[in-house]
């Protein structure tokens, strides 16, 4: 714990120069100023929805992710259920030539007593 403390007390500080070292540019400005723009426009379009709008808007959001999730998860395990069937029969036709294979053995050199 104390080497993980000390690292990330390093890493701080580095963070820190790094941070106090570069100077905000005109453009940096500029950016700052059009985020904070954006966020009040947003917070004024929010303003002018309904609350029972909005919240219907969010739960049907997540019902729609739900249902893609559902939908995905579906499709992965149908997928795996496929690579499992033609891994064991590709595995079940190793183990049959093998047989074949002890067999033709078996027939051509016979087994002295």
């Amino acid at each position: 714990m104390p080497v993980k403390k000390k690292v990330e007390e390093i890493a701080e500080v580095v963070v820190e120069e790094v941070v106090e070292e570069k100077p905000d540019t005109s453009f940096d400005v500029f950016l700052q100023h059009q985020r904070k723009a954006i966020m009040e426009a947003a917070k004024a379009l929010e303003e002018m929805i309904p609350e029972g709008v909005r919240e219907h808007s969010r739960n049907a959001f997540k019902e729609v992710v739900e249902g893609y999730r559902k939908l995905f998860n579906s499709a992965m395990d149908e997928i795996i259920d496929t690579f499992e069937k033609v891994k064991f029969e590709h595995e079940a036709a190793e183990v049959v030539a093998e047989v074949k294979e002890t067999k033709a053995k078996e027939v051509k050199e016979p087994i002295a007593q």
